[in-house]
């Protein structure tokens, strides 16, 4: 729809039973999995430079009697 790149980091694993009545976390993988995400988004901010051109919406007006 957009265009951008997508990027999915799981942290858990399947037997966590995520959403199932019996769903469980192992809380240091939980916390292992934030510290992850915390560097990946300090890697690609500091690494990734590419923009994707996004197609860009033409301004609309709000409609008559609207904020």
């Amino acid at each position: 729809m957009l265009g951008a790149p997508v990027l999915f980091l799981g942290i858990s694993v399947p037997s966590d039973g995520w959403h199932a009545p019996n769903e469980k976390v192992d809380l240091d993988l939980l916390l292992k999995g934030v510290e992850t995400s915390a560097y990946l988004w300090g890697d690609l901010a500091e690494h990734w430079r590419h923009a994707p051109d996004l197609p860009r919406r033409p301004n609309r007006s709000p409609a008559r009697g609207t904020l």
